[in-house]
């Protein structure tokens, strides 16, 4: 659903439930927060203590989102140009039960989907045949045509976007989660959330068709100016020429359908496949780059990894009539990206990218500073040449790492310096942790104990040098409970309705580690049944028999005789059914064992008249 603008004719579609922004920020670009309370960008939940380590200084969990999407809205503002505040509305919630409204676009997040939509934006307004537009008979979205004209030529903001809360949950990519780190080193198993946005807003910037991919139609009969720069190789037909069967033909042509605009091409050294699967991918097709050019650039649609350079989603924006950010004497953009470092390694390397292509080699100087909490080795400075006509160069850091104790682990950060004749874009830092191989807690909590049950519970502890020294430094273990090493083992011999403890481990290096457990040791199970009704031959007979104590779930069984054939046990639940064919009386003992283990039995008498 879009509002499209052409000789005065307009098509409302901003989407039910959405607000204006009450006032605008200074920068160019801003994130208008359209959550609902203590939903999305207004959780109150607690911070993500590793964004919180990724330099997102967020008090809650909305507020880190916010502040991730805003980083990621002010890194797109530094590179292009518009004296017109560009205002994104964003959401971040969960689809389709929410969203009860199939015209929703937010209902297009779908995990099920292959690959899963986990965010989605696009241009709330297009315009054609305004004031000082460069093409007439064209669409533009709306903040390229603000941009163009110098006046905002609509009330409604210039991009949605909306973003999948339901990531992580049972319901979504349960393996999976959000990073609102602003560092860039999101973890395999998390989508670094700078990066999603840096890739939507360029959607909403104008990195997309109008054209229907379903039977290949122009939006109200005219081209826009993403699809201007498209052509099918395998034909020679320009994408805008074609008719609508050409055109529904060439969006299914994978690896013939190049983006042919003179930035890219000349950025990238030819034209660029676009994505355009067989059959055709409603969510993807046509307005991304080809999955040939993952892990490089942003614009794929498959997720590859944190990735903080735009790359020639620059230059494509340029294409269909961006004015990039003039920058002062010739001054360019800069940018520090994949930062890497091995395990142990006295060497790291990163990668400088230029954004803006110029004609003149560029010099940057860089420092290499420690934030280690064992040990401050000071800080180096050297340089590096981007040589003429390249756009990215690596620096490989060798003698930093020299004092590490390898205690703990060490974080390197390298920051890009500002030279006199250039202006560093963001991000102008890369952080390097270096893993070194110290003695450390992993993740696992003890299970709960159970009176007269052997019980065991290895200490999940891994690293340093072994063996290890392993004391309970504060509090004690329940009774009947022993420490070894690292294994907490014995048999409960008394009632403690949470013992509270602290272990520390010790390397041979010295090295200690401390981590607080909890233990809860629960009654012994118990059959509380003590008789069972008479039955009645001929006639359906039930009877339950309960348990208290240990933990559920119960299993129950027969340890002595065994019930008549036309009477059954349920394991699961203790219950007795049937019709009883024979009068006669029988002794049974029952067992019940527990989910720790536990057993009790029970001699009952069950008569049949």
């Amino acid at each position: 659903m879009r509002q499209i603008i052409l000789s005065g004719a307009t098509l409302l579609m901003v989407a039910a439930g959405l607000f204006s922004p009450q006032t605008v920020r200074a920068t160019a670009i801003t994130i208008v927060n359209v959550d609902g309370e203590d939903e999305g960008f207004n959780d109150p939940a607690s911070p993500d203590p590793a964004s919180t380590i990724g330099g997102n200084t967020g008090a809650t969990l909305g507020a880190q989102r916010l502040i991730a999407a805003q980083y990621a809205a002010d890194l797109w503002a530094d590179l292009v140009s518009s004296k017109v505040p560009i205002l994104v509305d964003a959401r971040f919630d969960a689809p389709n039960s929410e969203h009860p409204d199939t015209t929703d676009p937010f209902n297009s997040l779908d995990c099920t989907k292959n690959p899963p939509v986990i965010a989605t934006a696009e241009p709330t307004t297009y315009h054609g045949n305004f004031p000082k537009k460069p093409r007439p008979n064209n669409w533009y979205p709306q903040a390229l045509a603000n941009s163009l004209t110098g006046k905002d030529l609509s009330t409604a903001s210039d991009i949605r976007a909306y973003f999948n809360s339901s990531v992580g949950t049972s319901e979504c990519l349960p393996d999976k989660g959000w990073y609102y780190g602003l560092d860039g080193i999101a973890q395999p198993d998390q989508f670094d959330f700078v990066t999603v946005v840096l890739r939507e807003l360029a959607h909403g910037l104008g990195f997309i068709t109008t054209v229907d991919l379903s039977n290949g139609k122009k939006l109200g009969g005219f081209n826009d100016v993403f699809s201007l720069n498209l052509k099918d190789v395998s034909t020679g037909n320009l994408f805008s020429q074609m008719t609508n069967v050409e055109r529904r033909n060439a969006i299914k042509n994978a690896g013939n359908l190049r983006w042919i605009g003179a930035k890219v091409v000349a950025a990238h050294g030819g034209d660029v496949p676009m994505y355009a699967p067989d059959p055709v991918d409603l969510d993807f097709s046509v307005s991304n780059w080809d999955t040939s050019l993952s892990p490089d650039e942003i614009m794929v649609p498959f997720y590859s990894g944190a990735n903080h350079d735009v790359g020639l989603a620059l230059q494509a924006l340029e294409d269909i009539g961006w004015t990039l950010d003039p920058r002062p004497n010739g001054t360019v953009n800069v940018v520090a990206t994949d930062a890497t470092a091995s395990e142990g390694a006295d060497t790291a390397t990163f990668t400088v990218r230029r954004t803006v292509p110029t004609s003149d080699p560029l010099i940057v100087s860089y420092t290499v500073s420690g934030k280690a909490t064992s040990t401050d080795y000071g800080t180096l400075s050297e340089t590096v040449e981007i040589p003429a006509g390249e756009s990215s160069a690596t620096i490989t850091v060798t003698p930093v790492f020299d004092t590490l104790t390898k205690e703990k682990d060490e974080t390197v950060i390298v920051t890009l310096q500002k030279d006199p004749a250039y202006t560093l874009g963001f991000p102008n830092t890369a952080t390097v942790t270096i893993k070194n191989n110290v003695v450390a807690f992993g993740k696992g909590s003890p299970p709960p104990a159970e009176i007269g049950v052997p019980y065991n519970f290895d200490i999940p502890v891994s690293g340093g040098e072994g063996p290890y020294a392993v004391i309970v430094s504060k509090g004690t273990l329940p009774a009947g409970l022993a420490l070894g090493s690292p294994v907490i083992t014995g048999t409960p011999s008394s009632l403690a309705k949470t013992a509270t403890f602290t272990i520390k481990v010790t390397d041979q290096q010295g090295v200690s580690v401390s981590k607080s457990y909890k233990i809860t040791v629960l009654k012994a199970v118990n059959i509380t049944t003590t008789s069972l009704k008479n039955g009645q031959i001929n006639k359906a007979y039930t009877a339950t028999l309960k348990a208290t104590g240990g933990k559920k779930a119960y299993t129950w069984s027969e340890t002595s005789l065994t019930l008549p054939a036309s009477l059954t046990l349920d394991p699961a639940t203790g219950r007795i059914s049937g019709t009883p064919l024979a009068q006669a009386t029988y002794n049974l003992t029952f067992k019940v064992t527990d989910a720790l283990g536990g057993t009790a039995e029970q001699t009952l008498t069950l008569t049949i008249n």
